[in-house]
């Protein structure tokens, strides 16, 4: 059909007919790193639910990702945050669940309940009387050449032939598609992700937050009233109070969609941010890993700030300071890749590759953070005895 096919379940294999061509069969987590799917992925145009619905509040299941899903104009869901992420973050503009009203039964009521209702709905729906007088059923006038592509999509082995749709639809009604074991299975052995507000399937994007953070907001293009009220509403202070008029950082990547609201900090988003900004530039730094969570590190951000408009001030040093968030699928991905397993922690870069190990620390001014900027600026190696200093604040 002249498209890119992935195919997600818990085995990570599957018979795929030949006619259809080749298919990538990926497991929810993939690979060393146990990334979810759509992070593996990044971008995708569609996704075909076979298991569930994510559009739990429409009846209609194959309707484009729309503006109304996602609430007001500001891009806050009032909805499925779920359908709001997969479009903002990987470009997702089709979501299409295929679940039957009998897999929702079976899920909803359990294997040993859900049998029996799923039998006694089939039967009703199934009844050509109930077809003809019930104000639930309308009749839906064949789309223009429904035919070619009917034909088309039977070629390539991609709808059912008369034998497999019989297989697949009720006992109770040749017109009624059932359930089957092994997606009954499938849909309850799937992991959960309940990093987030809700508890989703481990893959899909998870929100963090009611209100996403802020380095989540503008992951999607946006527009530029937007973007001013997202940053005036998260300002940022150093020791001494609010910035002055000096506008932020500007990102010299369109690939890091990280909102920009400090002027001598760079915010980054995800790996792809990280690589954008620091690795392909061949960047000296010092990166800030935080958390929204994380009341040590809202303490600490002043310090910092203020450490980076010194080092900003002094025409000696070619140290840039990077800021990028640690919690979300994208910020813990990135956290994965550096091996950073708390918050905070400060990771170091020379020439665009990692320099040393991350630090994790407490307080600011910090003996280890200044000792590790000095080896970094003099080009010096990596001295592990940086992990003997203690934690007190230095006197900088």
């Amino acid at each position: 059909l002249g498209i890119e096919v992935y195919l997600v379940n818990n085995k990570g294999n599957a018979k795929v007919n030949k006619n259809v061509g080749k298919i990538e069969v990926l497991k929810p987590a993939v690979g060393p790193s146990e990334n979810g799917f759509s992070s593996h992925l990044q971008q995708f145009d569609s996704l075909v639910d076979t298991i569930g619905n994510e559009r739990s509040f429409s009846l209609n299941l194959e309707e484009p990702i729309n503006d109304e899903d996602f609430g007001d104009s500001d891009g806050i869901s009032f909805g499925s945050s779920v359908l709001q992420l997969l479009k903002t973050r990987h470009n997702c503009r089709r979501y299409v669940s295929t679940l039957t009203h009998s897999q929702f039964l079976v899920a909803n009521e359990g294997i040993f309940g859900g049998p029996g209702k799923t039998e006694q709905y089939c039967q009703t729906v199934g009844n050509i009387s109930f077809l003809k007088k019930s104000q639930e059923c309308q009749p839906i006038p064949p789309p223009v050449a429904l035919g070619n592509t009917l034909e088309k999509l039977m070629a390539n082995g991609v709808v059912y032939p008369e034998k497999q749709r019989r297989k697949a639809c009720s006992k109770k009604s040749d017109a009624v598609r059932g359930w089957s074991l092994s997606d009954f299975w499938e849909m309850t052995s799937w992991p959960r992700d309940s990093s987030g507000t809700g508890t989703v399937r481990f893959g899909l994007p998870v929100r963090e937050d009611p209100v996403e953070e802020e380095f989540m907001l503008l992951e999607s293009p946006y527009r530029p009233q937007q973007q001013k009220a997202v940053a005036d509403e998260e300002e940022e202070y150093d020791e001494v109070g609010k910035f002055d008029m000096k506008p932020p950082k500007t990102s010299s990547s369109s690939k890091n969609t990280a909102v920009q609201n400090n002027p001598y900090v760079l915010n980054v988003l995800g790996v792809e941010g990280m690589e954008s900004e620091i690795v392909d530039t061949e960047m000296d730094c010092i990166m800030f890993m935080s958390a929204k969570f994380c009341k040590t590190c809202r303490s600490i951000n002043p310090i910092y700030t203020r450490m980076a408009r010194l080092n900003q001030e002094n025409e000696n040093s070619n140290i840039s300071f990077i800021k990028a968030e640690a919690s979300g699928a994208m910020g813990k991905e990135l956290g994965r890749h550096l091996s950073v397993r708390a918050v905070p922690s400060f990771v170091f870069f020379r020439k665009g590759k990692r320099f040393g190990i991350p630090l994790s620390v407490s307080k600011l001014p910090s003996k280890k953070i200044d000792k590790a900027l000095e080896l970094l600026a003099s080009g010096s190696d990596w001295d592990d005895s940086i992990l003997d200093e203690d934690d007190q604040p230095s006197s900088s």
